[in-house]
């Protein structure tokens, strides 16, 4: 529990740090988050969890996920992809 709780280092790439986001909120291991990870395959992936990802990829990465965008992510490699599109614009 305490690896839970250390910073992210936002210096790493950025899918890294989204697999690591979703680790934490999903409650998996980080060894087990990839780009397929998805609500299907998350058991701890819900519509609560589902939130709580979305809050956390702003916080972290100081940017805005539209309404419309947040029905694109269906997975980690979706949320990554978008983070990616954001930050490159």
């Amino acid at each position: 529990e305490i690896a839970n709780q250390e910073a992210i280092d936002s210096s790493g790439p950025i899918a890294n740090q989204v697999e690591l986001i979703a680790a934490r909120i999903f409650k998996m291991p980080p060894e087990a988050v990839s780009a397929q990870t998805s609500p299907d395959s998350a058991v701890g992936w819900n519509s609560l969890a589902h939130v709580e990802f979305l809050l956390k990829l702003e916080t972290h990465f100081d940017l805005q996920i539209t309404p419309r965008e947040i029905m694109l992510i269906n997975s980690v490699g979706d949320a990554t992809k978008l983070i990616q599109e954001k930050a490159a614009s």
